[in-house]
């Protein structure tokens, strides 16, 4: 990017081009627009703002490579096998978040003889333990969320006297209310009781207690356990299915029914997925899919599932899309491409609903209501990308993190204060970026952005928080006066005007010295 004098409307110039062409009419070339495919940040933000889920599935893809500076350019951004396994392991982990809304149950089983088993009286026998006083048989678990769990055991009695044996599940040492096991030795039954648990480490089991004793009479009472065993989460929900039901609002079901509910799923989340109109057979294509994964004996959300997945995985998604002109003509970008180009432009996303619409009627091609979309997008949070992405690259926000002053000359250098100069950069793109200001503000502006860090770096008073302030003693105007930049255009051991020369030229003025 050049330097332009613009305010809020800066990505109107940007889309036009850059420096901006003059009154008079010209023939327009505006080039070659190369395909590319979505970068690790735009693909996570996709993902999001078309689901609802909260997962960053990119982290595990490939590095994006950078040209001239940024990680979104398509002569650059290269495709290796890695990436297509990569999108395909994505593509199935954000569907089923947002499809699956319970939680697999688990089983904790643990043989009554068993290592990890805990027992405060009796002895092995020939068909589990013998609890021969009263006392108890643990073992311990780690419950993953909290959740009702059903505890599980299989019990024998050794009967003697007036009761029937009497145990009782045992949770951290503290015992549910008692049952009685009827069964004669040789003679199991199963017994179960279901509790609210939390997550994190228990210990459970089962507790013997009603010992009985009678040497004279050779009568003895004891509980004979051959295993204990938790199961759950039962039934437990994934979190919020707000997700779930904004992508299947229909009812899932079998049969006819459940091929209408899919094609109506179907059909509302392509031309979302793909950024554009889609036509009947891109949609059959789909629900052939959901069908081919019914007929094989999946459910309907392994159906739908594979369907979406399909279009995670198509060109039309991992790609901008556009289609070129005939060779030797000009072609004005559709609606459509305009939208894309303006979402993730500003948002590193995709478009939103009010976008779509706008798209759809054709109404953003008209110049007020393009600067009126803008301007909604300015001020919507996630405009913030236009900092985090193309400002902190444009500006050498990121470059910052390789560098390393000579530590016997700038003793002070430490982390704290390179974390501290780029978020002042950051400060000083976002003042110009989303506010009502001049972009020249952003090199002539006499003050700075300061913090606690930047202001013991800079030798004066130290702020409460960030602080745009006027360093009297040492005038440092807009961001050609910035540690970040002074820091990152210099060598570790002294400065250098020809590397912030160089930077001037290419990032200012759009002239990269040969």
């Amino acid at each position: 990017m050049c330097f332009v004098r613009a305010s809020l409307v800066l990505p109107l110039v940007l889309l036009a081009g850059c420096p901006a062409a003059p009154e008079a009419e010209v023939e327009v070339d505006p080039g070659r627009v190369t395909m590319r495919r979505l970068n690790r940040v735009e693909y996570d933000n996709t993902v999001q703002d078309l689901l609802g889920t909260t997962l960053s599935p990119s982290a595990d893809f490939p590095v994006d490579d950078f040209g001239n500076g940024f990680d979104n350019q398509g002569e650059a951004l290269s495709i290796a096998p890695l990436h297509l396994e990569a999108w395909e392991s994505a593509a199935v982990t954000v569907i089923n978040d947002v499809l699956t809304v319970t939680i697999d149950e688990e089983l904790w089983f643990f043989e009554a003889e068993g290592e990890e088993v805990v027992t405060t009286s009796g002895g092995a026998a020939s068909d589990g333990w013998n609890l021969w006083a009263n006392g108890s048989l643990t073992a311990p678990v780690t419950l993953p969320v909290d959740g009702t769990y059903r505890f599980e055991t299989r019990l024998s009695g050794q009967q003697a006297g007036s009761e029937d044996v009497r145990a009782a599940f045992v949770l951290d040492g503290a015992q549910y209310p008692e049952f009685e096991v009827p069964e004669a030795q040789g003679s199991w039954g199963e017994y179960t009781h279901e509790a609210t648990l939390t997550a994190g480490a228990h210990s459970i089991g089962v507790a013997f207690r009603n010992d009985y004793y009678d040497p004279d009479a050779g009568a003895d009472r004891n509980l004979l356990v051959d295993y204990v065993a938790l199961r759950g989460p039962i039934g437990a929900q994934a979190g919020d299915t707000a997700a779930r039901d904004r992508l299947v609002p229909c009812t899932a079901a079998d049969g006819e029914a459940g091929e209408q509910c899919a094609r109506d799923v179907i059909a509302t989340f392509l031309p979302r997925a793909f950024r554009r109109p889609v036509t009947d057979a891109e949609v059959e294509a789909a629900v052939g899919l959901y069908s081919l994964s019914r007929a094989s004996g999946g459910d309907f959300d392994e159906g739908v599932g594979l369907a979406l997945q399909s279009a995670l995985l198509s060109p039309h998604f991992l790609f901008k899309v556009e289609l070129g002109p005939p060779p030797g003509q000009v072609r004005p970008l559709s609606s459509w491409e305009l939208a894309t180009r303006l979402s993730y432009f500003i948002w590193s996303s995709m478009p939103d609903e009010a976008l779509f619409d706008a798209a759809a009627d054709d109404s953003l091609l008209d110049d007020e209501v393009l600067e009126a979309q803008v301007r909604r997008m300015l001020a919507d949070p996630r405009s913030e990308a236009l900092v985090t992405t193309f400002a902190s690259q444009w500006l050498p926000v990121g470059a910052l993190d390789e560098v390393a002053p000579d530590p016997d000359l700038f003793p002070s250098w430490d982390e704290d204060l390179r974390a501290s100069m780029q978020e002042q950069l950051r400060y000083a793109a976002r003042e110009a970026l989303l506010t009502e200001t001049s972009m020249l503000d952003l090199v002539t502006r006499p003050d700075q952005w300061v913090d606690a860090r930047l202001a013991q770096h800079l030798g004066v008073p130290e702020p409460d928080g960030w602080t745009a302030m006027v360093l009297d003693d040492a005038p440092r105007p807009g961001v050609l006066g910035a540690p970040a930049l002074l820091t990152d255009l210099s060598y570790p051991e002294r400065t250098s005007s020809v590397l912030r020369g160089k930077w001037v030229l290419a990032a200012l003025t759009c002239e990269t010295p040969p």
